[in-house]
């Protein structure tokens, strides 16, 4: 009885061994797929909007003002990284609700860079060009008009401005798996942007 329990004892003794050893491998496996995962992920890799005192935003609104607001990124990583940026314009009226300013209709973008940058079909702007460390894009945009006509009832009106940043790395594949899960439809935005980017 004694060597049955013994003998019991010890290929529990394995089992629990050899099922330790499986799960540790299995961890590993999954430690080595984050690792492989962090290598397209979206992050902003330090990545900081130029701000160089230059933007003026007069408010209230009125019809036909000029806003100075410089648009550009500067990398301050170690990394080259691919850029994208988003663009939040708004409009607060005179009782603080947040209205979408809406573009072309209310205002203008009057100096948009189209050959360093190009807008997807996501919303985002796209810098066509590898952004190295210590590297600034060029300007997307530096100068907003209201239109002149707009609706008076954005009389008395706050305009504001926000962007929205997005960096990643310059792994082979990276952009296009993190940023559009590898949907690149033919001659799409998307397609000219990847060839630029690739190139």
């Amino acid at each position: 009885m004694k060597k049955r329990l013994i003998i019991l004892g010890f290929f529990g003794s394995l089992f629990i061994l050899c099922f330790s050893l499986l799960l540790l491998n299995t961890q590993a496996t999954f430690k080595d797929e984050d690792k492989q995962a962090k290598n397209y992920q979206v992050g902003n890799l330090e990545l900081e909007l130029v701000n160089d005192g230059s933007d003026v935003i007069p408010n209230p609104l009125v019809p036909n003002a000029e806003i100075t607001k410089r648009v550009a990124v500067k990398n301050v990583a170690n990394n080259a990284s691919y850029v994208r940026v988003m663009l939040f314009p708004t409009i607060i009226d005179k009782n603080k609700i947040t209205l979408e300013a809406q573009h072309p209709k209310q205002f203008k973008y009057t100096d948009l860079d189209t050959t360093n940058w190009m807008y997807g079909d996501d919303g985002y702007y796209y810098y066509l060009k590898k952004l190295e460390p210590g590297a600034t894009t060029q300007n997307l945009l530096s100068k907003i008009v209201i239109d002149a006509n707009i609706d008076a009832k954005y009389k008395d009106s706050q305009f504001d401005f926000e962007v929205k940043v997005e960096g990643i790395n310059t792994t082979a594949g990276g952009f296009s798996k993190a940023w559009w899960n590898d949907e690149i439809p033919p001659n799409s935005a998307r397609d000219k942007i990847n060839k630029k980017l690739t190139e």
